[in-house]
């Protein structure tokens, strides 16, 4: 052994070295022999040699193949690797918190992998005194889910958690299929064809479960035209739109659909909210144009940006081929001339929005006075001195450079 120190250059006292020692290398130095005398394992061999030492067997580099074919010898491991990870001997629910990367990086990898990398599995052979509840672990055994009792297990604990009583089965209603997901039934969900109603409706037959009433309905719900009309409508009013004034529309998204309970129904519409309102109300004459979202498009066309810079040059008296003008030009002088959509289109940056307009000159953009994110301090800066014009009386300036 003091021979294999000296050729390794392992100091005397540097016992933990030894963890990076693999059976190859004793070999490789001629200690076959010595391996054999100890049935070829080198943590035998080491617990022999220094047996005041604590050697943990989730250090070596290759971990011994008997830790894992012995009963006791697992349960030792498993203990260890508990204690690393801060759980008390017999402390069984800490264990249900613990997730698999969690137990890989303790030094449980190959512990776990014959198990088929499931925690659940793994504690159930190790601590059989226990009683697990394997509905809450993210990976479950082979087939668990088509047991309807567990499935029925797993309803009542998430159920518990989320305050829906047994008595009161309507809290359902409010929970989402990724609610489910994010809480390890992505199989479950899947044996019941993704469709949250067609679990509650196996697992709670006796229940008459009313698909109208779900936070996220199923695709055929909006079949019906009576249901798009109800729940648009009811849409509306959450957003202070009233029938008599449907050009409000006009000023809502696709985001402010989906806050509020509508996003079914909009992916349906293949997420468009013209086709949905042309489908709720033929009768009204929709402009495409005149939504949010189509005057934020607007600025894709180039010949909208160009157009518009021209009026904005025009404005400022700067010559057409006057470029070195327009680096005195700053953000807060565009917003004036009503250019903060084409800005924002550009990141609020100047030197981005001129190389796009004027893609043939070789701009030197370090002169522009603004970088990207001053120019988002431009941005504000100009809604700023508007509003304190406004507020004092003031004009504008005329001239647009500084």
């Amino acid at each position: 052994m003091a021979t294999l120190r000296h050729k390794l250059g392992i100091a005397e006292d540097d016992l933990d070295t030894w963890y990076k020692v693999t059976n190859a290398t004793i070999v490789k130095y001629g200690g076959a022999g010595f391996l054999n005398v100890f049935d070829g394992s080198w943590i035998n061999a080491l617990n022999s040699l220094f047996p005041d030492h604590d050697w943990d067997p989730t250090k070596f580099v290759n971990t011994p193949r008997h830790l894992y074919t012995s009963e006791p010898n697992r349960r030792k491991l498993m203990d260890r690797i508990g204690r690393k990870l801060g759980i008390g001997e017999n402390d069984y629910a800490a264990w249900q918190d613990i997730t698999s990367q969690q137990f890989i990086e303790a030094g449980g990898s190959a512990l776990l992998a014959s198990h088929n990398s499931s925690m659940s599995s793994l504690l159930q052979e190790i601590y059989p005194e226990r009683t697990w509840e394997i509905s809450t672990f993210g990976r479950k055994p082979r087939n668990f889910w088509d047991n309807r009792k567990n499935q029925l297990e797993y309803l009542q604990a998430f159920g518990e958690k989320l305050g829906i009583s047994e008595n009161d089965l309507s809290g359902w209603y409010k929970v989402s299929s990724t609610e489910l997901i994010d809480n390890g039934a992505t199989r479950l969900l899947h044996i019941h064809n993704n469709r949250f109603i067609d679990l509650l409706n196996s697992v709670y037959p006796e229940h008459p479960w009313d698909p109208t009433k779900f936070v996220k309905k199923p695709k055929e719900h909006w079949t019906s035209f009576e249901n798009q009309v109800q729940t648009l409508k009811q849409i509306g009013l959450d957003l202070g739109i009233q029938e008599d004034n449907l050009e409000r529309w006009y000023d809502m998204t696709n985001g402010d659909i989906i806050t509020h309970g509508g996003g079914s129904l909009l992916v349906y519409h293949n997420s468009s909210i013209v086709s949905l309102l042309n489908a709720v109300y033929p009768d009204h004459d929709w402009d495409p144009t005149q939504f949010t979202s189509a005057r934020r498009n607007k600025w894709i066309n180039m010949a909208n940006q160009r157009a518009l810079m021209e009026k904005v040059r025009l404005k400022l008296g700067i010559a057409e081929k006057d470029y070195d003008a327009w680096y005195k030009v700053q953000n807060a002088i565009l917003l004036k001339f009503g250019a903060a959509q084409l800005l924002r289109h550009h990141n609020y940056s100047f030197a981005s929005l001129m190389t796009a307009i004027y893609p043939d000159h070789l701009w030197q953009v370090w002169k522009f006075p603004k970088t990207r994110l001053h120019g988002q301090f431009d941005y504000i800066a100009g809604e700023l001195v508007r509003f304190v014009e406004n507020s004092l009386g003031l004009a504008s300036p005329k001239n647009g450079t500084v």
